[in-house]
């Protein structure tokens, strides 16, 4: 079956929202100290993996657990999940129109599909005005997305 060009179009954009930042990977984090007092005022569980990189397992209602990983650059930090996996569900236009409207429903958070192929929910924050309060509150909202998505995406499960 061949995906319609509006289709694709709107799957293009939703790729360059997802992938990380070119500066999250290139540029150090904004201010170390700064954000492991964030992380550590936020009253969450995190676990720091590399100096501009933490992951939390969140309780989930529709999983095991929701994994939300932070991540520190210049300008954002960038807050996301891996709703599924790309091996994990079977690609179709059905599939990519339930993301789309889904998206549709959020204001501050993005659902894509990063460079490996995964499907992500995503939350940017501005290093500028961010605290610990809303750190927190974007890693729930990320953990809430992915457990309204993951109902849904199990009709399209390989």
């Amino acid at each position: 079956m061949r995906t319609p060009a509006p289709i694709l179009a709107l799957l293009a954009i939703l790729a360059l929202l997802a992938a990380p930042p070119a500066h999250a990977q290139d540029n150090p984090c904004f201010d170390q100290a700064k954000m492991a007092a964030h992380i550590k005022a936020s009253g969450l569980a995190w676990e720091q993996r590399r100096p501009d990189l933490w992951r939390v397992d969140l309780e989930s209602e529709t999983r095991k657990s929701v994994r939300v990983v932070a991540t520190c650059g210049t300008q954002l930090v960038v807050l996301f999940a891996v709703v599924a996996e790309v091996a994990d569900l079977k690609k179709s236009e059905a599939l990519y129109l339930y993301l789309l409207r889904m998206a549709a429903r959020f204001d501050h958070v993005k659902i894509g599909v990063d460079s490996d192929g995964d499907y992500l929910v995503r939350i940017d924050l501005r290093t500028r005005t961010f605290d610990a309060k809303d750190l927190e509150a974007a890693a729930r909202q990320v953990r809430s997305v992915v457990d309204e998505l993951t109902p849904g995406l199990r009709a399209h499960a390989n």
